[in-house]
């Protein structure tokens, strides 16, 4: 029998796959975002979390950046994004939602636009 240890960690196996899998949008983030180690942010991403895994987190501003596509406007979705926010900024979590159709327009604002928000975040 296995010890704790030597069990695979789920959440951290699918962390690692939905990096290798990222779609178009959260590529095109992460090139835009992943050279920002300005002030000290760092950006993850595919971050496991309790039992969610964030789209990109960055620990200094404690921030969870999540993209939405458009299966996020279902209504049954709604609910569980609203569930998981509520959950999470009751464990101290910024939540950040950005419509993938505004990353596709430009990324490069988009990412500028989180760097200072998460730098607004640390400054408070």
């Amino acid at each position: 029998m296995p010890t704790q240890k030597q069990k695979p960690n789920i959440l951290y196996n699918t962390a690692r796959k939905l990096r290798k899998e990222a779609t178009l949008p959260e590529r095109l983030l992460w090139n835009a975002i992943k050279k920002s180690r300005y002030l000290g942010l760092v950006f993850r991403r595919q971050y496991p979390f309790d039992k969610y895994i964030f789209d990109f987190y960055c620990a200094k501003a404690k921030l969870d950046i999540e993209i939405d596509g458009q299966y996020h406007s279902f209504k049954e979705q709604i609910e569980k994004d609203k569930m998981r926010d509520d959950f999470l900024i009751s464990k101290g979590f910024n939540i950040l939602r950005i419509p993938a159709i505004e990353i596709l327009k430009n990324p490069s604002e988009v990412a500028e636009n989180i760097r200072q928000y998460a730098l607004n975040l640390v400054k408070d």
